[in-house]
């Protein structure tokens, strides 16, 4: 996060996680009494998309629904990324499936009949 001044400078930066972890102080609520940029004239220095193609994030992005991206970004620890959040269901995936595929391609057998009844012979 940072702020420009009018003349285009930065006069304060702050790396931060999540934009509503910092906050100035004597700006009082929501920066009152500060104009906008454009109200000022300040040209947009915004960096121009890249065009050369989609991305995977992209193409991933606009397949999953935005409630699920929302879910996992909300849960997910602050350090993990987009690979690592891919990886990370990847090896669950990876956990859960291979025991189950090894179970079903052995000779043992799991049944549940209808009564139930546990107990010794």
């Amino acid at each position: 996060m940072f702020e420009i001044n009018q003349a285009g400078d930065i006069t304060w930066r702050i790396t931060a996680d999540n934009p509503y972890e910092a906050e100035r102080l004597d700006t009082g609520d929501e920066s009152h009494g500060g104009e906008s940029a454009t109200r000022l004239g300040l040209a947009s220095r915004t960096i121009a998309e890249q065009t050369t193609g989609m991305s995977i994030e992209s193409v991933i992005e606009s397949v999953i629904p935005d409630l699920v991206i929302n879910a996992i970004v909300f849960v997910k620890p602050v350090w993990m990324g987009f690979y690592h959040v891919g990886a990370s269901l990847v090896i669950v995936g990876v956990v859960i499936l291979w025991p189950a595929l090894e179970f079903y391609w052995s000779t043992y057998k799991f049944k549940i009949r209808t009564p139930l009844v546990l107990g010794r012979r």
